[in-house]
């Protein structure tokens, strides 16, 4: 099953990101299909923030979804 991950690199919710990292790990070393798109300066739920990084990560999520919920 195919992983969607958008990570915000200014998170504050305690030990996130070493979280995410860690899944990112363990996803490559299980072979995992994983689109990651790394936002370092983005905070938690970065969505409304209006910096360009954002728009390529939200377009990159639409064109994920597109590929993998696809009709049969």
């Amino acid at each position: 099953m195919p992983f969607f991950l958008a990570r915000a690199g200014r998170d504050a919710i305690p030990d996130i990101l070493p979280g995410i990292d860690a899944f990112v790990v363990e996803a490559l070393a299980a072979g995992t299909p994983l689109t990651l798109f790394n936002h370092p300066t983005a905070p938690h739920g970065f969505d409304p923030d209006p910096d360009p990084r954002t728009r390529e990560v939200l377009v990159g999520f639409l064109d994920f979804l597109r590929t993998h919920l696809r009709p049969g």
